[in-house]
């Protein structure tokens, strides 16, 4: 699954207040993708709170089907 922004996330931690998001800028280019992954950017929400979300041709897991999933606006 990637963010809005076409940010891979590589896991997802929650706890009580918040979730925390594991994402990198994926890479066509295998070397600059396993440097990319090697450099990975944490991102923290609230729980609840709305995230932009987008599947690509190549995503790995859709989750368009979730039941939190919201469609465009």
């Amino acid at each position: 699954m990637s963010t809005e922004d076409g940010q891979d996330v590589v896991s997802v931690f929650c706890n009580d207040d918040v979730v925390m998001a594991t994402v990198y800028t994926p890479s066509d280019d295998p070397d600059v993708d396993e440097g990319n992954r090697c450099e990975p950017e944490t991102r923290i929400y609230d729980r609840g709170e709305l995230v932009g979300m987008a599947t690509f041709p190549n995503s790995a897991v859709d989750g368009a089907s979730h039941d939190f999933a919201v469609g465009p606006a």
